[in-house]
């Protein structure tokens, strides 16, 4: 059993929101003895005067009621939808911020990637402030010394180290920025989407490093929306979902419980029978026991256009069970432009064989309506289970996510540093060649 590293109980964090509520300022309670109470009463006045009232402010729980263990040397994932409480939970237990209720215990030295580029000013060298950076990431001067060579080789960046950061490309200052605060040495290490910005070269080099911290033994947090990294790179996974915990478990129950969330409540509410467009009956369609990665994808469903719109967008998409689309394709009225008028619609929609990896996916539908008049609006469809069955010869992996069958040529070479006899004939009889 391993130690805890990290235990909170009953974690909340509690914000004001809205206007601050001053107590009553007038001729009676208080004097016209300074410019300040007139400035102030002139503003009451214009305020008085609006048709509206500034809201009262209001408590806004950003977590609530949040208790979990970590264990010392494991990697634990965090996610969530936007505003779910996941950065609040890493301030709190970074000592940035602190809770409104409950407690966190963290033993060990506490490393922070809140935010790439922290201490960086523009106007010191890269030197410069690798070392201010660096402190201010917690690391001593001599820890900083010793690593120096290690954090410039890790940012390709030994060319220009003494050149103020301000001249950097963005690419060059987040490889520098990412190099400093990933060469911490601290026993808890809290990492908060670092991978959402760069190109996809720095995101791998982001990755290895992490992998890399995580088999020093380390504990670690990792928040991304990432979530095939945070499968690769996590073994546990907290779930939350309007600042509660929505599940705490192994990794694949986490993305599981994930993806039930985002079936269950999407971004905009799922279309019905009241509201002005609705989706039913999504279904996929093949004409063997099972879908194969060898067929074509085939999905129905019924759309029941109530008003009449000046502009509809169709899409239907593919999805992983980690939440990743596979395949996004979309139509709208510029092609059926009957769409706009109301009345009952049945779509049939084909896709040719993806060769997708046999597995669970998801299906879904999303329309986007325009009225003439008011806003935007966006309707759902449920999601409905896509289920590929195994028909593929070729090895299947769960580090791909396509499986075409590959055909294989093997010839000698006409290069003298690769003669014909490369290729032994034992290897040829193995293979049935003559």
């Amino acid at each position: 059993m391993h130690d805890v590293a990290v235990a909170a109980h009953d974690l909340g964090k509690r914000y004001r929101i809205g206007a601050a509520r001053g107590r009553d300022r007038s001729l009676q309670t208080e004097p016209p003895n300074n410019l300040g109470w007139v400035s102030r009463s002139l503003r009451a006045g214009l305020l008085a005067a609006l048709p509206f009232r500034p809201k009262a402010r209001q408590d806004f729980w950003a977590l609530r009621n949040v208790s979990f263990e970590a264990e010392r040397g494991r990697v634990m994932g965090i996610i969530g939808r936007n505003g779910s409480g996941k950065s609040t939970l890493l301030k709190i237990l970074s000592r940035i911020t602190y809770p409104s209720e409950g407690a966190a215990v963290v033993h060990g030295r506490v490393g922070s990637l809140l935010e790439i580029g922290t201490g960086f000013h523009p106007e010191l060298t890269g030197r410069e402030n690798v070392f201010l950076s660096g402190t201010i990431l917690g690391m001593r001067r001599s820890e900083v010394e010793r690593r120096f060579e290690e954090i410039v080789e890790f940012a390709g960046v030994g060319r220009f180290i003494d050149t103020p950061v301000k001249h950097f490309s963005s690419g060059m200052y987040l490889r520098l920025a990412f190099a400093v605060a990933s060469h911490l040495r601290a026993e808890v290490l809290m990492i908060d989407e670092v991978l959402a910005v760069g190109d996809a070269a720095f995101q791998r080099k982001c990755m290895d490093r992490m992998n890399q911290i995580a088999a020093d033994g380390r504990t670690m947090f990792f928040v991304s929306h990432n979530l095939s990294a945070v499968a690769r790179l996590c073994r546990r996974c907290l779930v939350l979902e309007e600042g509660r915990v929505a599940a705490l478990g192994s990794v694949e129950e986490g993305l599981r419980a994930y993806n039930e969330l985002l079936k269950a409540r999407p971004d905009q509410p799922v279309s019905d029978a009241g509201a002005g467009l609705a989706i039913h009956d999504l279904r996929v369609i093949h004409d063997g026991e099972v879908l194969r990665g060898s067929d074509p994808i085939e999905l129905t469903f019924e759309v029941v256009v109530n008003h009449r719109y000046w502009l509809i967008s169709l899409f239907v998409g593919i999805s992983t069970p980690e939440g990743s689309h596979v395949a996004i394709e979309s139509t709208g009225s510029d092609q059926y432009p009957e769409l706009l008028e109301p009345g009952r619609y049945r779509v049939r929609m084909t896709v040719p064989p993806l060769w997708l990896r046999p597995q669970g996916y998801s299906a879904w539908v999303k329309i986007i309506a325009h009225p003439q008049r008011g806003k935007t609006k966006r309707f759902f469809s449920e999601w409905i289970d896509l289920v590929v069955a195994g028909d593929i010869s070729c090895d299947v992996n769960s580090d791909r996510l396509l499986a075409p069958p590959a055909t294989w040529v093997i010839s000698p070479s006409a290069s003298a540093q690769c003669p014909a006899a490369a290729i032994t004939p034992d290897r040829r009889e193995d293979h049935g060649e003559a």
